[in-house]
């Protein structure tokens, strides 16, 4: 399973995706102004804080000891829009969606894991199934939780290495794509 950072990254990308498509849907549901406004009243700087803290957030499980369980699902997802949209003060869809996504990508990424422990995976279905589900393309190493072992250490320097060859250029591209995105959107009168 990946690094908070992978998870971080991960989060900025499907969010800046999300709301680089959410600048381009002329009509209400776009409410660019309202999307802008609520980044405004946070700040940049914040704004990205919080939706790289979303992404990590389904970790939150490992404190009470029951690992990608329910806050490794789309149950969690849902629950996670409904909250963001609903203390959202506008663009309420539009902040729901980026923050879905922002939440979503963890799972995605574990997913995408390495995972040496049974039940191997994620719950990712729950509440519709407790089984759980584990890609045959391991593309991120498992993070090693054994810190008191030097080759730990090594062995987590090298997983993050990894994934920000991965993440970095997937999540530059996505900032990219957003910020051309809400430039044309703002063309539109969005």
């Amino acid at each position: 399973m990946p690094t908070p950072i992978a998870h971080g990254l991960g989060a900025i990308a499907a969010s800046s995706l999300v709301a680089a498509a959410s600048s381009l849907v002329p009509g209400r549901f776009a409410s660019r102004r309202g999307f802008e406004a609520a980044i405004a009243r946070i700040g940049p700087r914040r704004g990205i804080a919080g939706i790289a803290g979303i992404g990590v957030l389904p970790d939150v499980d490992l404190l009470l000891g029951m690992h990608r369980g329910v806050t490794h699902s789309l149950g969690a997802v849902f629950l996670v829009g409904a909250v963001a949209g609903a203390i959202a003060p506008t663009a309420r869809l539009p902040v729901a969606l980026t923050a879905a996504a922002a939440f979503a990508s963890h799972l995605l990424l574990d997913w995408l894991g390495t995972d040496p422990s049974s039940p191997y995976g994620i719950m990712a279905w729950w509440p519709w199934t407790t089984d759980f589900y584990l890609s045959d393309a391991q593309l991120f190493m498992r993070v090693c939780r054994e810190y008191w072992m030097p080759e730990c250490w090594r062995h987590n320097f090298l997983a993050a290495c990894r994934e920000l060859a991965i993440l970095v250029p997937v999540t530059a591209a996505a900032l990219l794509i957003a910020r051309r995105a809400l430039r044309l959107g703002g063309r539109s009168g969005g």
